[in-house]
């Protein structure tokens, strides 16, 4: 049973349960209902974990404009993106979710289909994300009947990579793609081939330089000391010294930063592995 802590509306109510704060959803759920009633769970539709942060306001707006279907399919999409990741997710996904499948309804049903300018590099540096939105396609077709165009899969993936970091926004995500590509396209220059980037080490260097663009964004210096190991590593994997530094030019002019030699050093020892 769930205590009812708040009425929303007919079909949305807050409520507890074990000391944890619910949004439930369920058809007549919220009518002629007080703080402090009990509801039974076969009365609920939808349960949604409640938090801090969670955007009460726009999830009733959503749940007024779209279907108990649409709603189960976005619960459904999240489930099966946290067993892709194998980690459970912040709970506050579910409202840009929503968003992004009712818009994503409104286009297919007047026709007005749209591709990410950065399509190809999304599927190539967020591989899994990229199943997960091929997957959300197939949700969508199984329980709505739509089948979506596989273009739209790179606007859902963009929502798993983004809810990863703390923070972040889906401008941040696009925005970090792109300076990831140029940064790509300094190494192949450089050193005059392609990366595997369908591997772990690819992987690693991604991950390594997204911290960076969020610790830079959040304006938090990465300063360990490492000066004296910095001119060794240096002298020893020259041709990388002189790729990170090429790097760091685009980096520092982009961002309006001074990079530090912290960075450089585990920069360097990055691109080692990639081109090893």
């Amino acid at each position: 049973m769930y205590t009812i802590q708040k009425r929303v509306n007919n079909n949305v109510v807050m409520a507890t349960r074990a000391q944890q704060q619910y949004v439930l959803v369920g058809k007549g759920i919220g009518f002629k209902v007080y703080p402090k009633d009990l509801l039974s769970e076969e009365r609920v539709s939808e349960v949604f974990v409640s938090s801090e942060n969670f955007n009460l306001k726009t999830f009733v707006a959503l749940i007024d404009e779209m279907s108990t279907k649409e709603v189960g399919a976005a619960r459904k999409i999240i489930q099966e993106g946290e067993k892709f990741l194998n980690k459970s997710l912040n709970p506050n996904l579910i409202v840009p979710l929503l968003d992004h499948l009712h818009y994503a309804i409104k286009r297919f049903e007047s026709r007005q289909f749209t591709a990410s300018p950065i399509d190809w590099e999304i599927r190539n540096m967020y591989p899994i994300e990229t199943q997960i939105g091929m997957k959300a396609i197939a949700i969508i077709e199984e329980m709505l009947g739509l089948r979506l165009p596989d273009s739209e899969s790179v606007f859902f993936a963009l929502h798993f990579v983004n809810i990863q970091f703390d923070d972040e926004t889906i401008s941040d995500t696009v925005a970090f793609t792109e300076f990831m590509h140029e940064i790509n396209q300094i190494i192949k220059y450089q050193f005059q081939k392609e990366l595997d980037e369908s591997s772990s080490t690819y992987q690693r260097f991604i991950t390594h330089v997204r911290y960076f663009f969020v610790r830079q964004k959040n304006g938090e210096d990465f300063k360990l000391g490492n000066e004296e190991l910095y001119h060794a590593i240096k002298k020893r994997f020259h041709d990388e010294s002189v790729c990170v530094n090429k790097i760091v030019a685009f980096i520092d002019k982009r961002l309006g930063i001074t990079t530090s030699v912290d960075e450089k050093l585990y920069l360097i020892l990055h691109i080692n592995r990639l081109i090893t």
